[in-house]
């Protein structure tokens, strides 16, 4: 029983710890542009412009 506790713990740690959980924002300084990605992919990409 002990064998399969210690596995199983194992086996949770190994996983949760080869997540990527990065995130980005980067910034254009000339223009104010900036984008932000969580690091998982991309669906849309919004521009806006502030006057």
């Amino acid at each position: 029983m002990l064998k399969i506790k210690t596995l199983s713990l194992i086996i949770i740690i190994i996983t949760c710890s080869s997540c990527q959980f990065n995130q980005s924002v980067n910034t254009d300084l000339n223009t104010g542009a900036y984008s932000r990605g969580d690091g998982l992919g991309c669906e849309d990409v919004t521009i806006e412009i502030k006057k």
